[in-house]
């Protein structure tokens, strides 16, 4: 992707989308008050902009990322 000028708006934009994305799982489970289906919406959404962020920073090869804790379980409550 681009330089280090382009980095920065395109983080702001994967961090607005990931609370839009958030903000979806949280209304969807006021609407179906599915514990389960919060958690992985919530999951999915996380999974979705790292790998956003994966790109937009060109990681170098060989470079892991390693999830722990409630999201490593699959685990991500609304305020995690």
């Amino acid at each position: 992707m681009g330089g280090p000028g382009t980095t920065a708006p395109a983080v702001t934009a994967i961090r607005q989308s990931l609370a839009q994305r958030r903000a979806e799982a949280v209304a969807a489970f006021e609407s179906d008050r599915q514990p389960a289906r919060l958690l992985a919406r919530l999951v999915r959404a996380t999974d979705e902009s790292l790998r956003e962020l994966w790109q937009v920073c060109a990681l170098p090869p060989g470079t892991a990322l390693a999830a722990v804790g409630g999201y490593g379980r699959g685990e991500l409550y609304p305020h995690s």
